[in-house]
């Protein structure tokens, strides 16, 4: 799947990469470069190492973006786990008194 770019979207996007530190990110520029080149999918993902599912992700986030910055943003929430705030508090502090050597015995 060949995707078109412009030349000025060529140049936005390697100096977008040049100037990322995250690589995430970077990958994501790389892949929209090489599918403009003429790469297949599954080329780009052997050649990223990850895997098609990864790529066909972002090339269909990338046509539905109304801009490179919306489609760079990264939305991603982490989970924040099951404990209270005061459980992860009363947590850090039996840690630091006491030495586990699995996690088994800090369940």
């Amino acid at each position: 799947m060949e995707i078109p770019l412009s030349t000025d979207n060529q140049q936005i996007l390697f100096k977008l990469h040049r100037s990322t530190k995250d690589k995430k990110i970077a990958d994501r520029i790389k892949t929209i470069i090489l599918l403009s080149k003429g790469y297949t999918q599954k080329e780009v993902a052997s050649i990223l190492m990850l895997d098609v599912d990864t790529i066909s992700k972002w090339v269909k986030k990338f046509k539905t973006s109304s801009n490179i910055n919306t489609w760079l943003d990264d939305n991603y929430i982490a989970y924040k786990g099951k404990l209270t705030s005061q459980e992860t508090s009363q947590l850090k502090t039996y840690l630091s008194e006491n030495i586990m050597l699995s996690v088994k015995q800090v369940i």
